[in-house]
């Protein structure tokens, strides 16, 4: 299982259940966002993430991914694969086995799009 260190380190995220990624999303989605960017850290207790996880689920790489599609969807890359905030299930799914061996610092947003595109 990962940890928030080996996150940092480019360790590989493991593919994750697509079911996972969607509750995270729903439970970070259904929590006020503030209008601008907070003015200090932002902390997630991993228990609550655990609790959405199915059994044997790694939270940190459910974490880490629903990280990514927060950022994705501030950018246009994602326009087509959304309504409003609510991403496509196809997004969920190709997020969830997409490769990820350098871990989150490497991540290409136009390979995963290319993923995206291949898999509609």
């Amino acid at each position: 299982m990962l940890d928030f260190e080996s996150l940092r380190s480019g360790k590989s995220v493991p593919a994750v259940d697509m079911s996972d990624i969607k509750r995270v999303w729903g439970l970070i989605s259904e929590l006020p966002q503030p209008e601008t960017e907070p003015s200090g850290p932002v902390g997630w207790d991993i228990r609550l993430i655990r609790e959405r996880c199915s059994q044997g689920a790694d939270p940190v790489a459910v974490w880490a991914r629903v990280v990514l599609l927060r950022m994705l969807l501030g950018t246009e890359l994602l326009d087509k694969w959304r309504d409003a905030d609510r991403p496509h299930d196809i997004v969920f799914e190709t997020l969830a086995r997409f490769a990820l061996p350098e871990g989150i610092q490497n991540f290409r947003p136009d390979e995963f799009v290319n993923a995206l595109n291949n898999a509609a």
